[in-house]
């Protein structure tokens, strides 16, 4: 089934390029970003998978999501 999406391919791209420079500058962050966002796991599902507190994990994922967003505020025309 093919779905439509109402997203400029750009900004698709900018995403993934983000996504893909996180995962080699922060492992870590971009792993949280993983579980939290694509998964859909709760901090504390995400910190018990990975061996972190959920304190660590919480504030990695507001690292990430700051991190996400000056990257893709900075990769806007």
């Amino acid at each position: 089934e093919l779905v439509a999406i109402d997203q400029d391919p750009s900004e698709v791209v900018a995403a993934d390029e983000a996504l893909a420079q996180l995962e080699r500058d922060h492992p870590r962050m971009a792993q949280i970003v993983d579980l939290r966002y694509f998964v859909g796991l709760t901090v504390d599902q995400t910190a018990e998978l990975m061996g972190v507190s959920p304190r660590t994990v919480d504030a990695e994922w507001r690292l990430a999501k700051a991190w996400l967003h000056r990257h893709l505020a900075g990769c806007e025309t």
